[in-house]
């Protein structure tokens, strides 16, 4: 049998799309509910020169039809979020149970990188053929991590002159410059935190 002695609640988000046309994680849903939390095993790996400790967990809920899991909802734990790697409904007589292992990454090793659900945004701007550089208010003081130009990714930089595949991010007047023009109805594409 299970002791179901720990809180944890349950996280629904949906894509929406905000007011400049990025995709933003709403939450539409959440619950609280007792279950029994099982540390697993815990390991790091390195993704992109940067190690990255992750932890699974196996969390036993009582299963409810009405409220069940999904496997793109999100699981707090003592505040930490957890991802949903898969769901097993098992039966043990007339109950039933959510049988979930999820993982979690422990933001302290690397605390300045946006966690993915509601810090990230996009920010889209269309060319006119006039200038290489253009600003928004919405950029200023923001941490851009992904700026790309017609789907082409380029290297951001934060100072001096932007050359070939670069672009020179200024956060703190919100503004983004590229070496050659943006040419009319040319996309430019900023993910920031």
């Amino acid at each position: 049998m299970y002791k179901l002695n720990r809180r944890v609640t349950v996280r629904r988000y949906e894509a929406t799309q905000n007011e400049i046309g990025g995709l933003v994680a709403v939450q539409t849903g959440a619950w609280s509910k007792w279950a029994e939390v099982q540390d697993r095993t815990g390991n790091v790996s390195r993704s992109s020169d940067q190690d990255q400790w992750q932890y699974d967990h196996v969390v036993v809920m009582r299963y409810e039809p009405t409220r069940q899991t999904r496997s793109n909802d999100v699981i707090f734990y003592e505040n930490v979020p957890m991802r949903i790697n898969s769901i097993q409904i098992r039966n043990e007589g007339a109950k039933s149970w959510e049988y979930i292992q999820c993982s979690k990454i422990d933001e302290n090793i690397n605390n300045d990188a946006p966690m993915d659900t509601d810090t990230i945004k996009v920010y889209n701007y269309v060319g006119d053929g006039s200038t290489n550089t253009f600003s928004d208010a919405l950029l200023e003081g923001k941490q851009a991590f992904g700026i790309f130009k017609d789907g082409i990714q380029y290297v951001i930089i934060t100072s001096g002159t932007p050359t070939g595949k670069q672009a020179l991010f200024d956060s703190a007047a919100g503004s983004v410059e590229f070496e050659y023009t943006i040419e009319s109805g040319e996309v430019v594409t900023i993910m920031y935190y």
